[in-house]
């Protein structure tokens, strides 16, 4: 793909590793998603100097059960869940940055003419509030990332990112396969050849 979980996921362990009690929560609509990003991360520091330096060491620092998590060194969390039962098994969690990957994919609407999209997003926004151990205020970051999915609830927080008026809380971007540096040319052009 684009890179999109992956650089989410990188950034997020480069705020963990400065932030004293930071605390970032990936979630997809399945635990195999969320768990993509988290692999893709451990790919890039397991043996490195910077697992060696920012985590606790061995258990202390990776734990996969009941989902994984990892603890750094100032006390900072990066956990990977999934958002069953709209986002219920995260209502006792509170952090600085939560994202939703896949987001596009949560397309079930309800009785109401609610997609499961606009249901989870009420629960997860609540969830970023109070402060750090040291008392400064929470990041209350709130990030969605997708695949162009025919979700209307999706489409309608890009287009809010796109209005100038409220480009000081939200903001949008299409990232296409091409600006992946990771991609060969004739990986892309493959690409377009099953489009």
């Amino acid at each position: 793909g684009t890179g999109k979980s992956l650089g989410i996921g990188m950034l997020a362990m480069a705020r963990c590793a400065m932030i004293p009690g930071f605390r970032f929560l990936n979630v997809a609509p399945s635990q195999y998603q969320s768990n993509l990003m988290e692999r893709e991360i451990k790919a890039r520091i397991d043996e490195s100097e910077f697992r060696k330096k920012f985590i606790r060491p061995g258990k202390a620092g990776i734990r996969y059960r009941p989902y994984v998590t990892y603890t750094f060194n100032n006390g900072s969390t990066a956990e990977f869940m999934n958002v069953a039962d709209n986002a219920s098994n995260v209502q006792s969690w509170s952090g600085d940055w939560i994202n939703l990957d896949e987001a596009g994919l949560l397309d079930q609407v309800d009785q109401d003419g609610n997609t499961q999209l606009a249901l989870i997003m009420i629960g997860l926004a609540s969830r970023m509030r109070g402060e750090r151990p040291d008392g400064s205020p929470r990041m209350a970051l709130l990030s969605l990332i997708s695949m162009a999915y025919a979700n209307d609830t999706l489409w309608q927080y890009y287009d809010q990112g796109q209005e100038p008026a409220m480009q000081n809380r939200t903001w949008s971007r299409k990232v296409f396969h091409k600006e992946n540096p990771y991609l060969t040319p004739e990986y892309l052009e493959k690409l377009k050849d099953n489009i």
